[in-house]
């Protein structure tokens, strides 16, 4: 079976439409699902992904088991407990979705990862592993090899809630860093290191492209002037085909890009990052374009005819779903 790419997100945020949509776009032969809630289903719907409501596992076992272990330690400026409790349990909804669908391997991106190349072409480098890394390192995300690194991430995250020692130093951290708060990066990293996985960052570039960690993060490559949402972001090239590519610091070379991770950006970085990947489906646009090399996006201007162009391009796309 074809690894699937997986979401999980509750609520209808204003990216959503640009995430999934990007993803059905660029791998048109996976399964795109969307473990999500009523309120985000209509979308998914409409855009030809699998809705799975995860409500539907909130009576399963290891999900109680997960609801009556919870812990909210936090800083107290944080007071994100349902947002904090969310990240954690997902994963259990992703176990429970793996297990009754019989999933080994897949994909597992955060909902505002905007995914914008055909991920089986990057499978049988990243099966060697057991799984990939963004977040710097301390967050499972990308390919994951076997359902089972899933399950046993489950477990520890049990066994950590009623770990006090381990609860103890969580709680020492939130009390010197008022907006700091234990989630489930920490439980990764922990986990990791107790069994020793075979780990790799998916933002490692390997024959000339790469994933991205995260925009806002500069990885050392070149970044732009200004900022948005206060962080100063990397420069984003594209190429006479619609590719994206990013820009070494060190070397000036160019690495194309397979996915970016949109944390903490407006909306308009993100609809303009949608929009002009989606000029790659239509020749016309290429031809025009075949003469230039790499274009920087400038995200503070667009054109009369940029909008106009993009409802053309939006429409017709909607009618390939």
């Amino acid at each position: 079976m074809d690894a699937p790419i997986i979401f999980c997100h509750y609520g209808c945020s204003n990216y959503l439409f640009y995430t999934l949509f990007s993803a059905k776009l660029s791998n048109p032969k996976k399964n795109i699902i969307l473990l999500g809630d009523s309120l985000n289903k209509n979308i998914a719907i409409k855009l030809g992904v699998f809705h799975i409501d995860f409500t539907q596992y909130e009576t399963e076992e290891n999900v109680l088991n997960f609801d009556n272990n919870f812990k909210f330690i936090a800083g107290e400026s944080h007071g994100r407990k349902d947002w904090t409790k969310f990240v954690f349990k997902r994963w259990f909804y992703v176990n429970e979705y793996l297990k009754k669908n019989n999933i080994d391997s897949f994909w597992h991106f955060d909902s505002d990862n905007l995914i914008i190349s055909d991920l089986s072409k990057k499978e049988d480098y990243f099966i060697r592993y057991d799984n990939t890394e963004q977040c710097g390192g301390i967050c499972i995300n990308g390919f994951i090899s076997s359902r089972l690194i899933i399950s046993m991430y489950t477990n520890h995250i049990i066994n950590l809630f009623n770990n006090q020692e381990f609860l103890a130093i969580q709680k020492e951290k939130c009390s010197s860093n008022p907006n700091f708060a234990f989630t489930e990066m920490a439980a990764y990293n922990d986990f990791k290191k107790h069994y020793n996985l075979k780990t790799v960052r998916l933002n490692t570039i390997l024959s000339g492209d790469t994933f991205d960690d995260c925009l806002a993060f500069k990885d050392n490559m070149l970044q732009s002037e200004g900022f948005y949402n206060g962080y100063k972001i990397k420069e984003v090239y594209y190429d006479c085909h619609y590719e994206f590519f990013f820009r070494l610091s060190t070397d000036n070379h160019f690495y194309k890009v397979n996915s970016i991770n949109l944390s903490w950006m407006p909306s308009f970085v993100i609809s303009r990052l949608f929009y002009t990947y989606c000029r790659s489906f239509f020749p016309v646009l290429k031809l025009i374009n075949s003469k230039k090399k790499y274009i920087k996006i400038d995200f503070n201007h667009y054109s009369f005819f940029d909008k106009i162009i993009n409802k053309l391009i939006i429409s017709y796309l909607k009618l390939k779903l």
